[in-house]
């Protein structure tokens, strides 16, 4: 039996909504396959990314975190202490996990493992999901030997000096969603096969504030001529 030790750790970053974590799970899912790898997560202990990835028995390690904010805040200012902290003790995690490699996914728990792996000279892939960068990636493309980005448009948001680090790989998606079962998820809803058409509407996972408006000022006039599936962050009300 081969040990653990000599067996490397591809370790995960990103959080702060489902669109970070969920696309870094399907490369993890698909890493595990084909490679003989160990896997681990580090994020922030009360996000959303350790309630996701710790029920998947995934090792998740906790860093302190602070949120980049593009306008002024008076918590700019503690949370800037975080972010220094979060540096810290990725340093800490990294040097008793010893990665081979760091793939970050974006949100702003990142960018402190991002900063703190190429401290210690731990390669780095980031991955955009979206087509215009985050804050966090344009922060951690910096500290990326490769940026991973979804589209040939996603070229123009980066500046040209590191350009010659970007691949178009499009977006990954996890093999659960290629194994739909359409008469499970008829049940899942509580749905019959026969009825009026089913639509759904997509928010983002912390809620999408307009999307949400929108259900709810278009749900008298479309029930009973569709059943309808909307989908809401867990704070939501609707």
């Amino acid at each position: 039996m081969q040990d653990d030790t000599v067996v490397p750790l591809v370790l995960f970053t990103g959080g702060g909504s489902g669109g970070h974590v969920y696309p870094g799970l399907a490369i993890l899912e698909r890493l595990i396959e084909r490679c003989n790898v160990r896997t681990a997560w580090i994020g922030d202990p009360t996000g959303m990314e350790r309630d996701i990835v710790e029920p998947r028995g995934i090792d998740f390690v906790s860093i302190p975190t602070g949120k980049l904010r593009r306008y002024f805040s008076f918590r700019n200012l503690v949370d800037v202490f975080r972010i220094a902290g979060g540096i810290v003790a990725s340093l800490s995690a990294m040097r008793k996990l010893k990665p081979t490699v760091l793939v970050s996914k974006g949100g702003f728990v990142s960018v402190p493992p991002v900063i703190a792996a190429s401290i210690l000279g731990v390669p780095v892939i980031s991955h955009e999901s979206d087509s215009d960068p985050g804050l966090a990636t344009r922060i951690n493309s910096r500290f990326s030997r490769h940026i991973l980005v979804p589209y040939e448009s996603s070229r123009e948001h980066f500046p040209a000096a590191l350009r010659d680090r970007l691949q178009v790989v499009g977006n990954p998606v996890r093999c659960d969603l290629q194994s739909g079962d359409r008469k499970r998820g008829m049940r899942f809803l509580g749905f019959s096969e026969v009825g009026p058409p089913v639509v759904l509407f997509l928010g983002g996972s912390q809620g999408a504030r307009q999307i949400n408006e929108l259900v709810s000022d278009l749900l008298p006039a479309i029930r009973g001529t569709w059943r309808v599936v909307h989908q809401t962050g867990s704070d939501v009300d609707s």
